[in-house]
């Protein structure tokens, strides 16, 4: 019963409630969000919106993958060279820090590296923060103010560490 991380592609808008139903079936699923603020005159909300519109990550064995392609609002397993695309549990790892540490995150298009060993990068500058997913063809990018950079510092430092651990382990 060994479980890997895989990609769906879901029915666009129904992310959310795909994941909601594979939790209910006690299938551990992943939607990441990007947690922006919309100032709006003089109210100010917090806008969630889908990082990866149209997919969704499930940790799931091979059989259970048979079960979630009928799924209503599943569309199918994305596949790569004819065979369904598993994420290093590394990637998923990198992906939920980043998610969970920042907000207003942008996601950017990049080449897609066929190493499927090929590592997370994390870039730190002045003023963002780039986590570089190879395999994936995508980098996370958020954009840090003066006042954050101190605590961001701490942050990757703590991601740094969890990375290690991961490996270690």
């Amino acid at each position: 019963m060994n479980k890997k991380w895989y990609l769906l592609y879901v029915k666009r808008s129904k992310e959310v409630k795909v994941t909601s139903l594979l939790s209910s079936k006690n299938i551990e699923s992943f939607c990441p969000m990007n947690n922006g603020s919309n100032a709006n005159n003089r109210k100010s909300r917090i806008l969630e919106d889908i990082l990866f519109p149209s997919y969704i990550f499930v940790k799931a064995t091979n059989e259970e993958m048979g079960k979630i392609n009928g799924i209503h609002n599943v569309i199918n397993p994305v596949y790569w060279k004819n065979d369904p695309v598993t994420i290093p549990n590394e990637y998923m790892n990198a992906i939920k820090s980043f998610t969970d540490f920042y907000r207003e995150i942008k996601v950017q298009k990049i080449d897609i590296s066929d190493d499927r060993n090929s590592k997370v990068k994390r870039i730190v500058t002045d003023s963002t923060i780039e986590l570089i997913l190879p395999s994936l063809g995508y980098k996370l990018i958020t954009v840090i103010s003066e006042k954050e950079e101190h605590n961001t510092m701490i942050r990757v430092r703590k991601i740094e560490i969890e990375s290690a651990q991961i490996f270690r382990s």
